[in-house]
């Protein structure tokens, strides 16, 4: 399989953006959390940790403004206007609303764009009949 030019670019677009940085920054700050075993019992500062705590939570609030730029549908078939179609709306309806804010779909659709680019003469993958 040769997939690292598909690969590489996504990784320049992961570690450009500002959403990805900052769910890398969290991880980094939970995965320290975790490690520390030690409580100060001094309360200036026990109350500076739940301040760094609270602002730790405040930047990760920041990725629920992102949007995906791209467009999501569902395909309608013919559907009767009775409740259960009008539940399933709703339901489909918020399913598409957590698409577009969900940026892990949106860099793997970027990655499918990426990898749909790669040039018929490239390689992409290839079957060993040995």
């Amino acid at each position: 399989f040769n997939y690292s030019k598909a690969i590489s670019k996504s990784i320049e677009r992961i570690n450009q953006n500002k959403f990805f940085k900052i769910i890398d920054e969290h991880a980094k700050w939970i995965k320290e959390q975790q490690e520390d075993k030690v409580i100060s019992l001094n309360y200036e500062s026990y109350k500076n940790d739940l301040e760094i705590s609270k602002s730790q939570n405040d930047k990760l609030k920041e990725i629920e403004n992102f949007i995906s730029p791209y467009y999501f549908e569902f395909s309608q078939n013919t559907l009767d206007e009775n409740e259960y179609e009008k539940d399933m709306k709703e339901q489909r309806d918020r399913w598409i609303e957590i698409l577009r804010k969900d940026i892990y779909v949106n860099e793997a659709i970027n990655l499918l764009k990426d990898l749909s680019e790669i040039n018929s003469v490239e390689v992409l993958s290839q079957l060993n009949i040995n």
